[in-house]
């Protein structure tokens, strides 16, 4: 259904990818695409590794009669841009101590010593008398003993106005406040986190079109333009020093996060949305390291594209669907009217119109909003979960699926058809306790599969109960299928295997689950297809404690966990039991049948205490059933 075209006012953010952008720049008055805006400031502000190359610094005069030595802690190009400067003004470039690779391929490149730890860095400054050090974008927290090696001091680059910003996402949390006035901050490392006296200070304003993305650029510029200044400040001998007011000191910890995971709550503001969208828009070729602004759909969440504040205001109640069109809703608030559009977990754009009808959606209707309790446990949940994002991002990057145990069919029918298999049960296991039940089930299976595939390495999917998290409140939010990891080495004894499978299990229960948007918010993650989808893995493993002996139930069976695209083990560690769930368009039951007895075995002998020290190859099992 079409509505009659109502005229904006000048707040519009987009996160689409450009090439995929169908404006052709017929941009509405006033209007703002980030990703458009991102081309033009990448090439303005030199972040591309073929300008650094040609990139002038500006030169520092100095007198050539002193030695000034330095180390470099940090990354990105900023961190590149400014050692060029040191190195132009006539500074000895001692160490790198790089934090990500683009510094140290750089730094190898310029055949600068590099350092791999804060040890090395301790002992080389020890060792050897340093000047200065300068603190780039650096996330490593510096100890004080470290800091009081260098003779002349240590100089940090804080991308926001200290004491008010103190540290992490500072771009992002200054939009979401609704300033208009910002800086950059050089200043002395002090006791506590960005609390040391300030150097340099430039001052960058926030327009009502900037995102994350295009303030992050400003300040890259008015850092390289202040860190110029700090050099000729330490070349003058002159280096003013302002204290820092504690009363005016505010902290936002790397864990924080928006409210209710960057869900859009219709009872704000649409100014307050439209500054929660711009503050989450990192544009495409840059990860995103908070959440992404989003709907809440009834059962499903989609992310939003753009959102553009417009000059109408409606009687209805906050979050009332007033408009449908192909490319945008157009959404009730508290105050303004919005218009929304949305994209899919790749960047594309989502048909708008589409949508509405798949989630049986009419002008008119109102749309699901989170009650005030589960925003707060919501909040609480995500920030919780963000320590163990770098762990799970790093795991997803190496993402491989493991080859079956048999020829799948040929089949054209992409419409799964879940059967199980009959529960077959570990004899050997009186002496063993849950955990360790299912340890030996597990250890059998991957076993099994290096056995059938001469393979040694292993990712397949994991899901167990038991966490809030899989609360079905909280699904579409978080993922409920990781990847577990087992490197199996058919040489090792068996006790040996079973140690690190119970290291990954605690692994796994340590790090819990991780955000769905993660995917999308890394650029490398976005780009393995798989990992767009439900099950990404082949081959699951779900523990469950108990079961329904309904096994025509096929809603029963989707509660204990479907994990696996494929086939999924299904262990009970309440009474030793396993079975599979398998497509049976995709899997012969022959198949599965023959996997199923040779797995009994080979747990029942892996069960059996007399074989623990047998190395894995040499297992009393001389051909499986097939």
């Amino acid at each position: 259904m079409q509505f009659k075209a109502i005229k904006p006012m000048n707040f519009t953010y987009s996160q689409t990818n450009p090439s995929l952008n169908n404006n052709k720049g017929d941009n509405m008055p006033g209007e703002f695409t980030s990703s458009t805006q991102e081309k033009k400031n990448s090439t303005d502000n030199i972040l591309t590794n073929n300008t650094l190359e040609v990139e002038k610094c500006k030169i520092v005069n100095h007198s050539t009669g002193e030695t000034r030595s330095c180390v470099v802690i940090g990354g990105t190009t900023l961190a590149i841009r400014c050692t060029q400067q040191l190195q132009a003004a006539g500074y000895i470039i001692v160490a790198i101590f790089p934090t990500e690779s683009l510094f140290s391929e750089w730094a190898t490149s310029q055949n600068i010593h590099c350092v791999e730890a804060l040890e090395d860095l301790l002992t080389l400054s020890k060792t050897q008398s340093i000047c200065w050090l300068f603190s780039i974008v650096n996330p490593v927290i510096l100890p004080a003993l470290l800091i009081n090696q260098f003779s002349r001091g240590a100089f940090n680059y804080h991308d926001a106005p200290l004491p008010r910003y103190a540290g992490t996402h500072a771009t992002s949390w200054a939009i979401l406040a609704g300033e208009s006035r910002y800086a950059i901050t050089w200043h002395l490392i002090g006791s506590m986190v960005d609390s040391g006296d300030i150097i340099v200070q430039r001052h960058v304003d926030i327009k009502n079109t900037d995102t994350a993305l295009s303030l992050n650029l400003k300040c890259y510029q008015a850092a390289a333009e202040g860190f110029t200044e700090l050099l000729n400040n330490l070349e003058n001998g002159d280096i003013p020093r302002r204290q820092q007011d504690p009363d005016n000191r505010s902290f936002f910890s790397r864990r924080r996060r928006p409210d209710a995971a960057g869900c859009l709550l219709w009872n704000k503001k649409a100014q307050e949305l439209s500054s929660l969208v711009r503050s989450l828009t990192f544009g495409v070729y840059y990860p995103n390291p908070l959440t992404l602004p989003k709907v809440l759909l009834r059962d499903r969440l989609v992310s939003i594209g753009t959102l553009q504040v417009m000059y109408t205001r409606s009687d209805h109640k906050p979050g009332t669907l007033l408009g449908i069109s192909e490319d945008h809703w157009l959404m009730t608030t508290s105050s303004e009217d919005i218009r929304i559009s949305f994209v899919n977990s790749r960047g594309n754009p989502i048909n708008a119109l589409t949508l509405a009808n798949q989630c049986k959606l009419e002008i008119g209707d109102q749309l699901p909003t989170i009650e005030r309790s589960d925003i707060k446990t919501l909040t609480d949940i995500h920030e919780q979960l963000t320590e163990q994002e770098l762990f799970w991002q790093k795991r997803l990057e190496r993402f491989s699926t493991p080859m079956l145990p048999f020829k799948l069919r040929a089949t054209i029918d992409k419409i799964p058809d879940w059967h199980v298999s009959e529960w077959k049960t570990v004899l050997n296991h009186s002496s063993l306790i849950s955990t360790e039940l299912v340890q030996h089930i597990i250890c059998a299976w991957f076993i099994y599969l290096a056995h059938t595939s001469n393979d040694t390495q292993f990712q397949v999917g994991w899901a167990q109960a038991g966490d809030v998290v899989h609360s079905s409140k909280w699904t579409s939010f978080f993922a409920m299928i990781v990847p577990m990891e087992v490197h199996i080495n058919l040489q090792q004894r068996l006790t040996e295997i079973l140690n690190s499978i119970s290291s990954e299990q605690q692994l796994l229960e340590q790090h819990r689950v991780y955000p769905r948007d993660m995917v999308t918010r890394q650029p490398v993650l976005r780009a393995i297809n798989l990992l767009h989808t439900n099950r990404p893995w082949p081959i699951g493993i779900s523990i469950i404690s108990g079961y329904s002996e309904d096994l025509t139930n096929k809603d029963a069976m989707q509660e204990y966990a479907i994990v696996g695209e494929i086939m999924t083990l299904q262990i009970d560690q309440n009474k030793g039991n396993f079975r599979f769930i398998y497509n049976s368009k995709l899997v012969a039951v022959n198949d599965i049948e023959h996997v199923a007895s040779d797995l009994a075995l080979f747990s029942n002998v892996i069960a059996n205490s007399k074989n623990l020290n047998i190395v894995a190859n040499e297992l009393p099992i001389y051909e499986f059933s097939r």
